[in-house]
């Protein structure tokens, strides 16, 4: 994972162990993404949760461009930066 990644993944990985809930990582730049896609410069991960609403207000407030609750992102939490 692109170092830029990390921080990323690690204030998602705080939130749901101190919230209890559930979090998976359903991409990265492993699947086929919208052209120009941050996804393709490792700026960013796609979240499963079991609190997306959750998820997506925490990684907003640390900063992090979410997508969510938007076409193409009901499924899943969008986090890019």
């Amino acid at each position: 994972m692109d170092r830029r990644l990390h921080p990323m993944f690690h204030v998602a990985q705080t939130w749901a162990t101190r919230t209890n809930n559930t979090l998976r990582v359903v991409s990265a730049n492993d699947h086929i993404h919208a052209d120009r896609s941050q996804h393709y410069m490792d700026r960013a991960i796609d979240f499963h949760s079991s609190d997306l609403d959750g998820l997506a207000g925490w990684l907003s407030a640390y900063g992090y461009t979410v997508l969510w609750r938007v076409p193409g992102h009901y499924g899943h939490v969008h986090a890019e930066g």
